[in-house]
């Protein structure tokens, strides 16, 4: 078994479930500011406490902020439309 603190960052996933996850989290969000009306910063930083909550739970908090260090280092990410065109479908 892996060890999720590891520095190492693996998936047990293919290419296309990670796609199908990251779209279906795209839509969560989507929902979410729709009923709810969040700024951006106030559902980031609810969503990151969340994951920080849960990432303890399981026992890869260490591994999820190394991951977070190097994420402010990349460049703007693309538009959540990128993994699939959600306006057009929720037209």
């Amino acid at each position: 078994m892996t060890n999720q603190n590891s520095t190492e960052i693996k998936s047990s996933l293919n290419d296309t479930q990670i796609v199908e996850v990251a779209r279906k989290i795209d839509e969560f969000i989507l929902d979410i500011g729709k009923e709810y009306q969040p700024t951006g910063i106030e559902f980031a930083a609810i969503a990151v406490g969340r994951l920080m909550v849960f990432t303890s739970q399981v026992g890869c908090h260490d591994t999820f902020m190394d991951m977070l260090s190097e994420i402010t280092k990349l460049r703007e990410p693309a538009p959540l439309s990128k993994t699939g065109d959600l306006s057009q479908e929720s037209a």
